[in-house]
């Protein structure tokens, strides 16, 4: 069985092509109940790559610890340079472009930093 995320998200592109997936069953199912999330996570990997140009970023669905039924999509970074920037970064992606965009997401995806 291929487990490859196969949602389009630019021409010959996948989700896969653009994150590495960790729980790819996981997220194909979650990506499939909420489809105004492939074109936002296309639109925040090419913003992520302007504050993190090196970074490694991996999707996956978390689960609310005190509702396992409740679960988000995170876009963890993975940086190798310093906390306080990484976290200087994070903070300029919010200002720059994801508090504008966050609306668009419905509760649904996250953006946070992974230590390396």
């Amino acid at each position: 069985m291929n487990n490859a995320v196969s949602f389009t998200v630019r021409p010959a592109e996948t989700v896969e092509d653009l994150y590495e997936i960790r729980g790819p069953e996981e997220v194909r199912l979650f990506l499939g109940t909420h489809p105004f999330l492939p074109p936002l996570l296309e639109e925040a990997r090419d913003k992520i790559r302007e504050q993190f140009p090196a970074s490694r970023v991996f999707l996956q669905v978390v689960h609310d610890p005190e509702d396992p039924a409740n679960c988000q999509l995170f876009a963890f970074i993975t940086s190798d340079v310093e906390p306080a920037t990484a976290f200087a970064k994070l903070q300029n992606l919010d200002t720059d472009w994801w508090l504008a965009a966050m609306d668009r997401a419905q509760g649904k995806f996250q953006i946070n930093l992974e230590p390396a």
